[in-house]
């Protein structure tokens, strides 16, 4: 996403959990190396010594986190958005097929989902259920946009939703 929205033009700055998924950005992307970093979304995400940004991109990201790390990422994220900025945020709703291979965990707001076959993985998911958790979920923006897309796949529904949303003036 970095690469695409650079092309457009854009200043682009990313953050990312997984130190070798960084390692491989910055050797594919040699030009955005400076502007990539190691991080956790759900600590303090100011990496970048206090720049504020106009647009915040989060894609098939925000939904790996319990609603209680989610709510402080989503309070850093207004943190580092300029007034009036923009954020784009995906979140895996439950008419995927991943909801109905998955369990709930014990004491958690997360789903374990396994996965066989082609995908094969194990993961722990937070999903939505509709529209209006959605923008409960981000009411820390005023939603400009809100919808879904679903990924066909042999498996079966990739449904997301989507919000697009403004800071709110405060």
């Amino acid at each position: 996403h970095l690469s695409y929205f650079k092309s457009k033009g854009f200043e682009t700055y990313g953050i990312e959990f997984a130190s070798t998924a960084v390692s491989q950005a910055k050797q594919n992307f040699p030009d955005l190396a400076n502007n990539i970093k190691v991080g956790d979304f759900t600590e303090k995400i100011d990496y970048f010594n206090g720049l504020k940004f106009d647009f915040i991109f989060s894609n098939q990201v925000l939904y790996y986190t319990d609603k209680k790390q989610l709510k402080k990422a989503i309070k850093e994220i207004d943190q580092v958005l300029n007034p009036s900025g923009l954020v784009y945020f995906t979140m895996i709703g439950t008419q995927s097929y991943y909801y109905e291979n998955s369990f709930p965990l014990p004491n958690s707001d997360l789903r374990r989902v396994t996965l066989t076959g082609r995908l094969n993985e194990v993961t722990d998911i937070l999903f939505i259920e509709n529209e209006q958790e959605l923008v409960n979920t981000f009411n820390l923006f005023d939603p400009l946009f809100i919808g879904h897309y679903d990924i066909s796949m042999r498996e079966g529904s990739g449904f997301h939703f989507q919000f697009l949303g403004r800071k709110k003036n405060q």
